[in-house]
C-alpha cells in the first residue's frame, strides 16, 4: 500500500475517534502502520508521517470543538430568545466569546419576515453583541459586517430604536480605518436619530465621539458645539462619559496649542482612571495623547516614557488596533534618532500587525456592501420620490381642475343669486302689491259692513213678509182640500223636479239676512258650518238659501264661506292683540279649518300670498 492510501486511511481512522487525546489519535495511528507491517525506514517518511499525524491531531481537535458547539447548537434550538441571551451573557461573563458567538448566531439564524417587533430587535441585537465581540477580537470588518446586518433590520419596517447604536458602532470602524468621512457621517445620522428617540445614552457618547473626531479633523469650533451639548450629560452618574468629556477638554487645549494644561489634565486623568478601573482602552488613549505632546514639544525621554506605557497597557489587555498604532511611532520615533535598524524592525511588525489586524481588501469587500444597501435604499427612495412627485403633481392638476370647477360654480351661483335675488325682489314687490290689494279689499268689507248695520233693522220685518207670504200661500191652497190632497203626492213630485223660484222681493230679502249672518256673527268659523246651519239661521229652507247664493253671488256655498273666512283670516294673522302668538295653523283651526295644508292651498287661491307670507308683510309694514 502506497503512502497515499495510508494517509488516507489514517485519516478516516483518527476521524471516527473525534474529541480523543493526542496521545490517543497517536496510538490509533501507530497499532493501523503495524496493522499494515508498513516499514518507514526513511527519515523522509517519518517526517511526513509525524506531519500528517499532527494534521490529523488538529483536525481532530477542530473536529471536537465543532461537535461541542453542534451540541450547543442543538440543545438552544428550541430555547427562547431571552434564554439564549442569558445564556451568551454567562459565556462572555466567563470570557467564553466563541460560545457566545455561536448563541448569537442562532438568535440572528431566526431572522425572516413577519416576526413581531420585539423578535426583531432580538434578531439586530443578536448581530450587534456579534459584532462587539469581533470588535474586542481585533476583527473589525467581520464587526463591520455584523454592525450592517443588524442595521439593515432596524431599517427594514417600522424603524428600532437600536438603529442609533449601530449608527455609532458603524462610524467608529469606519474611523479605525481612517475613512473619517464616513464615520463623521454616521457619527451625525446617530446623533440625529438618538434626539429624536430620546436615547440619551447614545445621544451622549456620540456627542463625545463626533467632538474627538472634530478635534482631530482640525473642525475645532464644531468640535467645541459638540462638547459643549455633551457636557449637561456629566452629572447623569455615567463615570466613563464625565472621564471622555474631561478628555476632549484636554484635547481642545492641545489643539489651542495650551500643551501644559492638556498635559496637567490628562495625568491627573490617567491616575483617575486607573483608581475608578475605567477600561484599559481610555487610559491606554491618555498614554498615547501624552506621548504624542512631547513628540511636538521635541522631549523624546518623556515621549518613550508614555509611549512604553501604551505599548505595556495595549499588549496586556489585548488592545490591538492601540499598540499598531504604536508600533508606528516607535518606527518614527526610532527613525527620527537615526537608530535606522530598530525603526525599520518596528516598521516591519507594524506592517505585519497592520495586514493581520486591518484586513484591508475583507474591509472594502464589507464597505461594497454596505454602499450597495445604501445605493439599493437610496434607488428606492429615489422611486418613491418619484411617485410621490408623480402623486403630488396629479394631486396638484386635480386641485387646480377642483379649483377651475369651484369658481365656474361659484360665478354661476353668484349669477343665480343676483337673478334669484332680483326675482326675489320682485316677488317682494308682488307680495307687497297683493297685501296691499288685499288690505284694500278688507277695508271695502268693513264699509259694506258698516251698510249691512241697516240692514239688521229690517230682517224681521223681512222674516214677517215671508211669513205672511207662506201663510197667503196655505190659505190658498185649503178652499179645494179634497183635490189637494188627493193630488198632494203628484204635486210634491213636480215640485222635486222643477226648480225653486222665489219673487225678488224674497231673493233681496234672503241676501240681506245671509248677509248679515256673514258679516256680523262669526258663526262661519265653527268647523260644522254647513249650509244647513245658516238656513236656520236665516228661517229659510237649505234649497233657497243655495239657489239664492249661486244666482246672486255666483258662487257655490263652500267658495262663499271661504271668501269671508279667508277675509277674517287676514285680520287675525296681522293682528296685534289675541291672536298675535299663534302659528298661522292655530289661525287656521280657529277659522273652521280642520286641515292645515286645505287652510294654505284656500289663502293662496284667495289672494296670491301663502298665510306665513302674508303675516311676514303685514308685520313688517307695521
Amino acid at each position: 500500500m502506497d503512502m497515499f492510501h495510508i494517509h488516507i486511511s489514517m485519516k478516516n481512522r483518527i476521524c471516527r475517534k473525534l474529541g480523543q487525546k493526542c496521545g490517543r489519535i497517536l496510538k490509533k495511528c501507530y497499532i493501523f502502520v503495524l496493522e499494515y507491517k508498513i516499514l518507514m525506514r526513511k527519515q523522509i517518511l517519518r517526517l511526513l508521517f509525524v506531519a500528517i499525524c499532527m494534521m490529523s491531531v488538529q483536525n481532530g481537535l477542530a473536529a471536537s470543538s465543532g461537535g461541542k458547539y453542534t451540541r450547543l447548537i442543538s440543545g438552544v434550538s428550541s430555547k427562547s430568545y431571552e434564554e439564549i441571551f442569558r445564556m451568551a451573557a454567562v459565556c462572555e461573563k466567563r470570557e467564553q466569546a466563541d460560545s457566545a458567538l455561536v448563541l448569537y448566531m442562532v438568535v440572528r439564524n431566526r431572522m425572516k419576515e413577519g416576526l413581531s417587533d420585539k423578535e426583531r430587535t432580538y434578531c439586530a441585537e443578536a448581530y450587534l453583541k456579534s459584532g462587539d465581540i469581533y470588535y474586542d477580537k481585533g476583527d473589525y470588518s467581520g464587526a463591520l459586517e455584523m454592525y450592517i446586518e443588524g442595521l439593515k433590520i432596524c431599517e427594514t419596517g417600522k424603524k428600532l430604536k437600536l438603529v442609533t447604536v449601530f449608527y455609532k458602532n458603524i462610524g467608529k470602524v469606519y474611523c479605525l480605518f481612517y475613512d473619517f468621512e464616513r464615520g463623521l457621517w454616521f457619527y451625525r445620522k446617530g446623533y440625529d436619530l438618538s434626539r429624536r428617540y430620546g436615547d440619551t445614552a447614545t445621544e451622549r457618547k456620540l456627542l463625545i465621539n463626533l467632538t474627538g473626531l472634530c478635534i482631530f479633523q482640525g473642525k475645532i469650533a464644531e468640535a467645541r458645539k459638540y462638547h459643549e451639548a455633551s457636557v449637561k450629560f456629566n452629572d447623569a452618574g455615567d463615570y466613563e462619559s464625565r472621564f471622555m468629556n474631561a478628555f476632549n477638554q484636554c484635547m481642545l487645549l492641545s489643539a489651542s496649542q495650551d500643551y501644559r494644561g492638556a498635559i496637567s489634565g490628562f495625568k491627573r486623568l490617567a491616575e483617575d482612571g486607573i483608581s475608578h478601573k475605567i477600561p484599559f482602552q481610555y487610559v491606554c488613549s491618555v498614554y498615547q495623547e501624552l506621548y504624542r505632546i512631547y513628540d511636538k514639544l521635541g522631549q523624546n525621554d518623556q515621549m518613550l516614557r508614555y509611549l512604553d506605557k501604551c505599548w505595556n497597557t495595549a499588549t496586556r489587555h489585548n488592545l490591538q488596533h492601540m499598540y499598531v498604532e504604536v508600533l508606528d511611532d516607535y518606527s518614527r520615533l526610532y527613525q527620527a534618532e537615526g537608530n535606522v535598524a530598530l525603526a525599520q524592525q518596528y516598521k516591519a511588525k507594524f506592517l505585519t500587525m497592520s495586514d493581520s489586524i486591518y484586513n484591508i481588501r475583507r474591509f472594502d469587500m464589507v464597505k461594497s456592501m454596505q454602499l450597495q444597501y445604501e445605493m439599493s435604499k437610496a434607488d428606492k427612495e429615489i422611486t418613491t420620490l418619484y411617485a410621490r412627485q408623480q402623486s403630488r403633481e396629479q394631486v396638484i392638476f386635480l386641485q387646480r381642475v377642483i379649483l377651475a370647477v369651484v369658481m365656474c360654480v361659484s360665478l354661476l351661483v353668484m349669477v343665480l343669486f343676483i337673478v334669484v335675488y332680483r326675482q326675489k325682489r320682485r316677488l317682494d314687490r308682488s307680495y307687497a302689491d297683493l297685501y296691499a290689494v288685499n288690505r284694500k279689499y278688507i277695508d271695502n268689507q268693513e264699509v259694506m259692513k258698516v251698510r249691512h248695520q241697516d240692514a239688521l233693522k229690517v230682517i224681521e220685518q223681512l222674516k214677517d213678509k215671508l211669513a205672511a207670504a207662506s201663510h197667503a200661500a196655505d190659505a190658498g191652497q185649503g178652499h179645494d182640500g179634497g183635490s189637494d190632497a188627493a193630488h198632494a203626492g203628484s204635486e210634491t213630485d213636480v215640485a222635486r223636479q222643477k226648480p225653486l223660484t222665489v219673487s225678488d222681493d224674497e231673493r233681496m230679502a234672503l241676501v240681506e239676512a245671509i248677509t248679515a249672518i256673514m258679516e256680523n256673527t262669526e258663526e262661519f268659523c265653527s268647523a260644522d258650518f254647513s249650509i244647513e246651519r245658516l238656513a236656520t239661521l236665516v228661517g229659510s229652507n237649505q234649497k233657497y238659501v243655495s239657489q239664492v247664493i249661486n244666482s246672486t253671488f255666483n258662487k257655490s256655498f263652500r267658495d262663499y264661506v271661504n271668501e269671508y273666512r279667508v277675509a277674517l283670516a287676514c285680520k287675525r294673522l296681522v293682528d296685534g292683540g289675541d291672536y298675535a302668538n299663534l302659528t298661522t295653523k292655530a289661525i287656521g283651526e280657529s277659522l273652521g279649518y280642520k286641515s292645515h295644508t286645505s287652510f294654505i292651498n284656500i289663502f293662496r287661491k284667495l289672494t296670491g300670498l301663502t298665510p306665513a307670507q302674508y303675516q311676514k308683510i303685514g308685520k313688517e309694514s307695521v
